[in-house]
Parts: C-alpha cells; structure tokens; sequence
C-alpha cells in the first residue's frame, strides 16, 4: 500500500490506526533518533485536523526491541502528536 496516496485521498476524512513502520528492524535495530524520525513521518503522514491518527505497534514489539526506542516511540508518539494536534 501507497501510505502517502492512501493519506492523500481519505486524511481529512478518516481516522486511521497507523502501525509504526517497522516492528521487525526500525524499532528494534534502529537508533533513537531513526526511531523518532520514523514516528514524526508516521504523524506527518496520517494525521489531519478533520480525521487523525491512532498510533499503535502494528503486530507486536519485538523481544530484542532496546527499551530506550520503546520510550523515545512512545515520547514522540505523545509530544509530537500534541503539538501537531494543538493548533485544530
């Protein structure tokens, strides 16, 4: 699936429960800041002011996943998240 033509068409309409990208490397093999980067895309990506964005794990978080890239997810998922939700 085209993540940005999908987003394109049905964002402001639809609030779409996104997956980080990646369970199996991003989060468990990726540095912090990949993981902070690919969260900002995810937001950037699915959220709109007429629909939004549910941020989720996708399938699961890996076993090996550092905890540090659990936390800096989870950090921007919610800071990012409200910045970018607080001027709607």
């Amino acid at each position: 699936m085209d993540q940005g033509f999908v987003a394109g068409q049905y964002r402001n309409k639809l609030t779409f429960l996104a997956g980080i990208e990646d369970v199996q490397y991003l989060l468990p093999k990726g540095t912090v800041e990949d993981v902070v980067q690919g969260t900002h895309r995810l937001i950037d990506t699915f959220d709109h002011e007429k629909g939004g964005c549910i941020l989720g794990t996708s399938n699961s978080i890996m076993h090996e996943t550092p905890l540090e890239n659990i936390k800096a997810w989870l950090r921007t998922a919610e800071l990012y998240g409200r910045e970018k939700r607080e001027p709607h």
